[in-house]
């Protein structure tokens, strides 16, 4: 009877768009293991993104806002204010929103209708705030009844300018582990490169200024002249991808490094790679770092975020300090060099990888889905 109750609770999902990164592939997870208990409809604030489909083939209904630039333009006022309407005709039981601007509209929306429980969702550290952004940031937490991190490093950051522990939910990322059969047959996108004794070195993320992708160049013209063994693949596009792009064209990486741009599955890409590379200045607990540390990657990254909670030095890959192209490519060529000691540091990573089941992180939402709606029935 308690079941039959609560699969009649609806659940608002504002984002800013659905695009294929991290917080959407957690967010997909959790809407696929929970959609038979609540009623979900979805809020993409920015338009269409390119991750829509798999929600839609789970029968979720997307709505589309359509909002450009500053917030306080009178069109996207109006369009605010046309969310408003929306939301209080659903009258949903919980708005849970995604990231700083979704959080900050959401805020507007359960400050006007103050019928709803509200779940702000913090995905990484709030580096990029300036002042302004501190004060609403501060407004958020002080207004949601929940807040969700997924890096005990972010959850310090939260708890000491804004909130109190009470308030703050720490859920670490679930990740789908492979079969042994599964990590071991299927295709190999660089088999024919691997055949040629190639090693393939590898790094999933938009080009954006945090992912840092200037040291993954700079690292590659070092590496590349020391071992001639080696391939760096890229996968990802948008931010700066063209700029690099024509910068490995003319340069002599152009035999070196492959730059697959964005794919549909970039599963099939890490499952490919010999070795993980991440260099991210910022990260919450990142996605493809943690797929392929369930795939048996040995990985280098760098120990921002919730990394340092995944990864240990010499059990299950290297940690290495921001900004350091000469200490990553180190920690690389032991790699390349000791084949051995890549294949123990990939082992220790699927096992790792068990902490961090689907099932325990979709359960801790239904947790505090279930709690929040006993406030708000």
């Amino acid at each position: 009877m308690m079941r039959k109750e609560i699969a009649t609770k609806k659940i608002l999902i504002i984002i800013n768009k659905l695009s294929r990164a991290g917080a959407e592939k957690q967010l997909l997870l959790i809407l696929r293991n929970l959609k038979d208990k609540y009623q979900f409809q979805i809020i993409s604030l920015y338009g269409k993104g390119e991750f829509e489909l798999p929600f839609t083939e789970l029968g979720i209904p997307v709505f589309h806002w359509h909002l450009n630039g500053s917030l306080i333009k009178p069109a996207n006022i109006y369009q605010i204010f046309m969310l408003l309407k929306h939301t209080l005709k659903y009258r949903p039981n919980i708005i849970h929103s995604w990231l700083f601007h979704s959080n900050m509209i959401s805020t507007v929306l359960k400050s006007a209708s103050r019928s709803c429980g509200f779940i702000a969702s913090v995905r990484g550290s709030n580096f990029w705030h300036k002042k302004i952004h501190m004060i609403i940031s501060n407004i958020i937490y002080r207004t949601c009844d929940c807040i969700i991190t997924n890096s005990p490093g972010l959850k310090a950051e939260i708890q000491a300018n804004y909130a109190s522990e009470d308030k703050i939910e720490l859920i670490y990322n679930g990740v789908e582990g492979l079969t042994k059969e599964q990590r071991e047959n299927g295709i190999d996108l660089f088999e024919s490169e691997k055949a040629e004794g190639k090693i393939i070195i590898g790094c999933v993320g938009r080009f954006v200024k945090e992912k840092r992708y200037c040291d993954v160049i700079e690292i590659a013209m070092k590496l590349t002249e020391q071992y001639s063994n080696i391939l760096f693949v890229l996968v990802g596009g948008r931010g700066e991808y063209e700029s690099y792009k024509k910068e490995i064209e003319n340069s002599p990486l152009k035999n070196h490094v492959i730059l697959a741009g964005e794919v549909d599955n970039p599963l099939a890409y890490i499952k490919s790679f010999d070795i993980y590379l991440m260099t991210s200045s910022h990260e919450g607990m990142p996605n493809s770092l943690m797929e392929a540390m369930s795939m048996g990657k040995a990985v280098v990254a760098t120990a921002v975020g919730a990394i340092p909670d995944l990864v240990t030095t010499g059990i299950n890959g290297i940690l290495v300090p921001v900004a350091d192209p000469a200490k990553t490519s180190n920690a690389l060529g032991k790699l390349i060099e000791n084949r051995a000691l890549a294949r123990e540091f990939g082992k220790n990573n699927i096992e790792k990888m068990q902490e961090f089941s689907i099932e325990k992180m979709v359960s801790r939402y239904e947790e505090i889905y279930d709690r929040v709606i006993t406030d708000y029935p």
